[in-house]
């Protein structure tokens, strides 16, 4: 599914063929006049396949009464291939002062509950310091229960529930235009992505189970930097960037554009990296665990070719994807230095028992023409075992000290075969 910020939704196959009609056409309904204006985020209810249930973040209205609309629609009973137009249900409106800073993304987090991200409303600086404001939902991530309520309801573990300072759909605070974050399909972590004002671009963490309530600071801080100390408190009492980078055009970047941490199977070593880029600039980076507690990250390339990085997709194996919102583009993410050959046949290894629990038996290709070798990864990347030389039909791997979960299992030849699978262990 491919949202386009005039207000389509279109449908593509595996192989990149747009569907001939959209998806959702509600270009009547968009206001798109302001470059950070339109149609930006789209999310589907978990159980989608079942009731048809799908969420879109959209401006709305005319300059004066401009405003952020978060809507339900449905799934046409009649053409799952088409949206039933008549069917949106209002959940929530916010006005939006300026025509910048409507954030927009929108994500189901693994509770089940529906997450929107707002920015600060606008202009530059946050003139009016709503990221700051409790009672405003702009600068905010909200979380909803879309299964409760009339049109929405508030989840009873909501940081701020009876807080009479703080509007009760509040997740987090302190965002200045968090236009794109992500859940780790892997393990429930958050990744936000926040852009900058002056001097940094910035990604957040949360952890799966956090309770929510966090401060990320914005406008006292941009990045771990002092901005506007007007009304604030200390700097401990607010949650810094896990990696940033300097807001200075080319080189770096001026517009971060959040994406995904890989889950996929087809490069391994960067199973676990958060994948990002800059709109601005072309530049890539992945961040990651750097097996100390805290985090390193890598500067991936400069892919100007990619005109206007403004948004990531992830597909349903775990695999991602890049729009290049200059060109019209999308683009797949591949590692170079790892990518199996498109054109190769790829037949999944043959492991048993499966899952394993003390040891496998691994069928290796090639009945004996071809010396391989064998690289197990944990979901962050890193290699956990190295076994090379082997020939002959199979190979036995044991446990021994695996922990129960998943890994990524590959088997590389010498000849160029190379197969790659996810691995459980139980």
């Amino acid at each position: 599914f491919v949202v386009e910020r005039p207000g389509q939704i279109w449908v593509t196959t595996a192989s990149g063929v747009v569907q001939s009609t959209p998806f959702l056409d509600i270009r009547s309904q968009v206001r798109d006049n302001a470059t950070e204006q339109g149609l930006l985020g789209l999310a589907f209810h978990p159980d989608y396949a079942q009731n048809g249930y799908f969420y879109v973040n959209y401006i709305t209205g005319t300059n004066a009464t401009k405003r952020t609309r978060i809507s339900r629609f449905s799934r046409d009973p009649q053409d799952s291939s088409r949206a039933d137009i008549s069917s949106e249900l209002i959940l929530l409106e916010i006005s939006q002062p300026y025509n910048n800073h409507n954030a927009g993304d929108l994500n189901f987090g693994p509770d089940g509950y529906l997450y929107a991200s707002l920015g600060d409303g606008g202009s530059g600086g946050d003139p009016d310091n709503y990221a700051q404001n409790r009672l405003s939902l702009l600068g905010k991530i909200l979380r909803l229960d879309v299964d409760q309520g009339t049109p929405y309801g508030i989840p009873a573990d909501n940081p701020f529930v009876n807080d009479p300072s703080t509007r009760d759909e509040i997740w987090s605070l302190g965002w200045r235009n968090p236009w794109r974050f992500s859940f780790d399909r892997g393990t429930g972590d958050m990744w936000i992505a926040d852009v900058g004002q002056d001097q940094y671009e910035e990604v957040s963490f949360e952890a799966a189970g956090s309770p929510g309530g966090l401060n990320y600071g914005w406008r006292c801080l941009e990045g771990d930097q002092t901005y506007n100390s007007s009304g604030c408190g200390t700097v401990h009492l607010y949650t810094g960037p896990i990696f940033s980078y300097l807001h200075n055009s080319v080189s770096t970047g001026k517009s971060i554009t959040g994406g995904y941490v890989y889950r996929g199977e087809d490069f391994p070593p960067l199973q676990g990296h958060y994948v990002l880029g800059d709109y601005k600039s072309g530049n890539f980076w992945t961040v990651f665990p750097d097996g100390s507690g805290g985090w390193g990250s890598t500067f991936q390339g400069n892919l100007l070719g990619v005109d206007e990085c403004s948004t990531f997709g992830e597909d349903a194996e775990g695999e991602l994807y890049v729009a290049a919102y200059g060109s019209g583009h999308i683009y797949r993410v591949t590692d170079a230095n790892t990518a199996l050959d498109p054109t190769q046949t790829r037949t999944a290894l043959r492991v048993y028992p499966h899952p394993l629990r003390e040891s496998a038996t691994i069928d290796l290709p090639g009945a004996g023409q071809e010396v391989f070798s064998l690289h197990l990864y944990d979901l962050q990347g890193r290699r956990l075992r190295h076994h090379s030389g082997l020939s002959g039909h199979a190979f036995t791997l044991h446990r021994a000290g695996l922990k129960t979960g998943l890994y990524v299992l590959e088997v590389q030849g010498h000849l160029g075969t190379r197969q790659v699978m996810k691995l459980r262990v139980q």
